[in-house]
This record gives structure tokens, C-alpha cells and sequence, in this order.
């Protein structure tokens, strides 16, 4: 999501933020991990006796603050509203796993921004947070995943699902499945260094998805769903429904 701020709005510190989020969790539910990649360390939060479960509900934030005003880059990404955190905690799954995005929850650096700007969809990107299921795979010998994500998370998502073969089902929350028609709508600089699902359509057509979208979310209006689901020439798979929400805030 986009969050805009004034220079009389107090910001919160990546470590308020982190310590805002985490006091929403049941540690004795869950346990934090921070998984080491090729190229990041991606925090996550894993659900206690995971290696019982077929299917591993993984759950992938959004953009989190990537932008501090319109044109000022954050200095950290982590989110102030983590969304799809509280999406894993509402549904309360037995079988669930948060992934944060590349510098949520963990220290940042400037080079590091353009992985939560120009590059925040990129194969690098798609290709560590890959990893993460992989290792998880390993580690708990589960068969497959269902993913879950909000807004960015949801570009993740369907990214991840044409890169991998064990992804059961992607269902998004306000997801910006197609990049350039959000990019157009707001007008905004297009992210020529990143992967938009969209173009993936043949692929796609075989995963099962479900996309949630808001009819008050001015951020991934409805058109971009539209705009995605007719690059599909075999519809059969993807459904979507319409809510009473704004971009999830």
C-alpha cells in the first residue's frame, strides 16, 4: 500500500514498527526465524509443528512503507499495517507461515532500496523468496503450498507460482496482479526493472486462484483485475469476489 506522511507526521522507527507488529503474535504459537538466502535475510514467523502438515499456508506481505512521501524513498520497508500478518493471525491455520519482503523486520541500507522500489518484483526477488520455500520444504517435508498475499504479496504469489511446481492455490488481497496497469492508473514511474504476473497468463491458467478486491480500494482498483484476468484465455481456475474494504486499512 501506498502511506504518504507529512513533515509534521512523527514516522514510526523500523523498530517501533517491528515491536508494534510482533505484540500481535502468540509466541507460543509461532516462532520467529529470519532465513538466510542467496542474496537477503527474510524474516519470517513459522506455526509450531509444521512438519504434521501436506500444505504449508504461506502468507507474503505486501510493500510495507517503501515510500515515505511521493517522491522520498523509506528508509525501511517494514510495514506500519502488516496486512497479511493479520490475515495468518485471523485465520488462526495450524499449518501457516509469514514471509516478510526483502528488509522488512531485518536492517536496511540504500543500496538495498531499489529491492522495495524498482526491483520490489524482480527475479532476484522472486528467486530468494523461492529459496525460503524450498528450505521450509526441506525442513518440514511438506508436498505443497497455498499462498496468500496482500497488495505486493499477491505479485509475489502468482510470480512464485510460475516459477515453482508444488503451489496448490494463490488468493490475493487487493493484489497487484497486473504492474502495468497499476503503474498507469496512478501514473506512476513504470517498475521496468520488475516482473508483472500479467505476462504470465499462459502459465497461470493451470493454478488454482482466488482474488479479493476491494470496491472502496483506490490503490489496486478493480480494473487492474479486469485488466489481468483478460490476458487468460482458459478462465476456469481464477475467481474472484468483490468486499466492502479500501485497500485493507
Amino acid at each position: 500500500p501506498i502511506i504518504l506522511f507529512t513533515a509534521c507526521t512523527k514516522l514510526p522507527t523500523p523498530q517501533e514498527r517491528e515491536q508494534a507488529n510482533l505484540s500481535l503474535v502468540d509466541f507460543t504459537k509461532y516462532t520467529k526465524e529470519i532465513i538466510k538466502t542467496k542474496d537477503f535475510k527474510l524474516f519470517t514467523l513459522q506455526r509450531k509443528r509444521l512438519n504434521q502438515c501436506k500444505t504449508i499456508d504461506l502468507y507474503i506481505e505486501g510493500d510495507g512503507l517503501a515510500w515515505q512521501t511521493r517522491t522520498r524513498i523509506s528508509s525501511n520497508p517494514t510495514p506500519i499495517n502488516p496486512v497479511a500478518l493479520k490475515l495468518m493471525l485471523k485465520d488462526n491455520a495450524s499449518c501457516s507461515v509469514y514471509l516478510a519482503r526483502p528488509f522488512q523486520y531485518v536492517p536496511s541500507t540504500y543500496e538495498g532500496s531499489r529491492y522495495w522500489t524498482s526491483h520490489r518484483y524482480s527475479k532476484v526477488v522472486v528467486d530468494n523468496s523461492s529459496e525460503v520455500l524450498t528450505q521450509l520444504k526441506n525442513r518440514y517435508n511438506n508436498q505443497e503450498f497455498k499462498l496468500i498475499g496482500h497488495s505486493g504479496g499477491g505479485t509475489i504469489a502468482l510470480l512464485l507460482a510460475v516459477a515453482r511446481n508444488d503451489i496448490k492455490e494463490v488468493v490475493t488481497y487487493g493484489g497487484n496482479i497486473n504492474t502495468e496497469k497499476t503503474t498507469q492508473i496512478h501514473n506512476a514511474t513504470p517498475l521496468t526493472d520488475s516482473l508483472n504476473p500479467a505476462e504470465y497468463a499462459q502459465k497461470l491458467q493451470s493454478i488454482k486462484q482466488h482474488h479479493i478486491i476491494g470496491n472502496r480500494d483506490s490503490v489496486i482498483p478493480l480494473e487492474v483485475y479486469q485488466s489481468y484476468i483478460i490476458r487468460f484465455k482458459n478462465k476456469e481456475n481464477i475467481s474472484y469476489e468483490i468486499v466492502d474494504k479500501n485497500h485493507w486499512f
